[in-house]
């Protein structure tokens, strides 16, 4: 197997030298950080705050607080109201905490048509990379594992980025900080160990056909990966892999249980009303173990229900996978399952495990995206 990969290995790490001659200084990114409904506080270490409300107009704030409100007519600081939707604010040290998370770069508050506001931090996307580590792994993993996860998630990044500024060059930014794009929580106290990790592998970036691959990435993949348009129609992703090495992981398996009342009121507030329910059963897909839909029997017939909607009425937290079984009880609906996420791409235990086994984070990445080519993109 090692020889096998060393040969994987070589061949991953070749790339044009046309690429190389080309390669573009780093972008900044822009994470849309928090959502708040009236106000937004901000504070720095005391060298007070430059605020830009359109190019080429700014104050200064001495106070090394500031709050945000949204107002009828855009927004308002300390009783002052300004017209503009956004303000884009930063400081000396570049430095901010919010909600008692510190972020660095530079913060823009934008104000919806409903006064909600949103909280943008933009930032160099190397500095969000070391940033997001101790929220989607641990500083405390392998370095090879580390290295992994700073590859696939500047290549998610980069993709996400393309993709979002080419349909909508006005956004206001390029992803979220959830798990619905990265988990992006600002800098960490243990970011130094990951720092070295994440600067060994500058601008490295996974391409396919030339192109920056979507490197989706997952908890647990539960023994084998997904393929990406079982879980997003009409998207393109790696092939399937047979995985072991995250048999260790303490999210291999899972169980839930919800209460028929429960179960009964979410479909009805999703459009699909149940009687009394007879039995349960699921479809599996043709090339999967994972699950494609729930069917629901009642006395008025059979209710499909996509295993994907599943786990977003429900919890992503608690359907932790659409790989189950499933029982119908006399007062629950009870889940046995596998894995953590969708499935698609890295499994980071096994990204873990592999890096435990002695496998380089080169090894890693072509295990888990087998038809890409790693390159350089700054």
């Amino acid at each position: 197997m090692k020889h096998l990969f060393c040969i994987f290995s070589l061949i991953f790490i070749t790339l044009p030298a046309s690429f190389i001659a080309n390669a573009a200084p780093e972008p900044s990114i822009r994470i849309l950080i928090a959502k708040k409904p009236d106000k937004i506080t901000i504070t720095s270490d005391g060298a007070g705050f430059t605020i830009e409300t359109q190019p080429g107009r700014t104050f200064q704030r001495r106070s090394s607080t500031l709050t945000v409100f949204a107002a009828d007519q855009g927004l308002r600081i300390d009783g002052e109201n300004f017209e503009a939707s956004i303000l884009t604010i930063t400081n000396r040290t570049s430095v901010y905490r919010i909600d008692n998370r510190s972020f660095q770069g530079k913060i823009s508050v934008a104000a919806s048509k409903d006064r909600e506001l949103q909280i943008i931090n933009e930032l160099p996307l190397e500095a969000y990379l070391i940033g997001l580590m101790n929220s989607e792994i641990s500083f405390t993993w392998p370095t090879e594992a580390i290295k992994a996860q700073a590859v696939a998630a500047r290549t998610y990044a980069l993709a996400t980025m393309e993709r979002t500024r080419e349909k909508n060059p006005a956004a206001l930014y390029d992803m979220t900080a959830t798990m619905l794009d990265q988990v992006y929580a600002g800098d960490h106290p243990d970011d130094d160990r990951v720092a070295e990790d994440v600067a060994a592998t500058r601008g490295e970036v996974i391409k396919r056909k030339g192109k920056i691959l979507a490197t989706h990435y997952h908890s647990c993949c539960g023994g084998q990966t997904e393929y990406a348009h079982h879980v997003w129609a009409n998207t393109d992703g790696p092939p399937l892999t047979v995985d072991r090495f995250c048999e260790r992981s303490p999210k291999l398996l899972w169980d839930y249980s919800i209460p028929l009342d429960e179960f009964r009121e979410v479909l009805k507030d999703q459009g699909t009303s149940l009687t009394r329910m007879t039995d349960l059963k699921v479809q599996l897909f043709d090339d999967s173990p994972r699950v494609k839909d729930l069917i629901v029997i009642d006395a008025q017939g059979e209710h499909p229900i996509a295993a994907t909607d599943l786990r977003k009425w429900f919890g992503y937290g608690n359907i932790k996978s659409t790989w189950f079984n499933v029982a119908l009880e006399k007062k629950s609906i009870d889940f046995a399952g596998r894995g953590y996420g969708h499935g698609v791409g890295m499994c980071q235990w096994g990204a873990k495990g592999m890096a435990e086994a002695g496998h380089s984070y080169r090894d890693i990445l072509k295990f888990y995206y087998a038809d890409g080519q790693l390159a350089t993109a700054y």
